[in-house]
């Protein structure tokens, strides 16, 4: 293979690794306020990310019908979707190593995004999975098991803001990047078979 086919064919690698992150809602100041299309377990969610209290943002935190994941294994997927899919520096945004960009975090070195799960055992308090964004990459995990009170208001806290998850209606059409990479390799292809006939 020449090596322009080559250089082809890493522009159109990194291409198709773009064309997997999920769409990323800003608002007038560059900061995240959520994104759209994260794919969790094979499923599409739009995502907000919203400061204010359990009771106040699910329907009054009372039952676990108001969160949309419903076990730890299912919010660990969604907060790790939020750390593969939307902490991520595409430029001209950087969202990974400045966390203080995501709304509802003012704390330069992290941002906890919290995702709700159940009802505790102990009456008032909820539990989820956060996705630690932190300004270093190395640093950025998952938290699983974390409590909250039904009544904590996050805009009192810099670190962290919630992400209230909305399921997607429709299926997960296969990525786009797949069409426009067979696309290309078959060009590819062809090209290489006129040149080496």
């Amino acid at each position: 293979m020449n090596t322009i086919n080559r250089y082809f064919l890493l522009l159109l690698s990194l291409f198709c690794l773009h064309a997997q992150a999920a769409i990323v809602l800003t608002n007038g100041a560059g900061k995240i306020t959520g994104a759209a299309d994260v794919i969790v377990d094979g499923e599409s969610y739009s995502v907000n990310f919203i400061d204010g209290s359990c009771i106040d943002l699910y329907s009054g935190c009372d039952e676990n019908s108001d969160f949309v994941f419903n076990t730890l294994g299912q919010a660990a997927a969604a907060s790790q979707a939020l750390l593969d899919q939307v902490f991520i520096d595409l430029a001209p945004n950087s969202f990974d190593i400045d966390p203080e960009n995501t709304v509802g975090c003012t704390n330069s070195g992290l941002c906890r995004a919290l995702t709700l799960y159940a009802l505790s055992s102990t009456a008032g308090t909820i539990v989820g999975a956060t996705a630690d964004n932190d300004a270093v990459e190395a640093n950025d995990i998952v938290t699983l098991n974390i409590g909250v009170g039904d009544g904590l208001d996050l805009n009192d806290v810099s670190i962290a803001t919630y992400a209230v998850w909305t399921a997607n209606p429709s299926p997960v059409p296969l990525p786009a990047s797949i069409y426009l990479f067979t696309l290309a390799l078959s060009g590819v292809l062809l090209f290489n078979r006129r040149v080496n006939k």
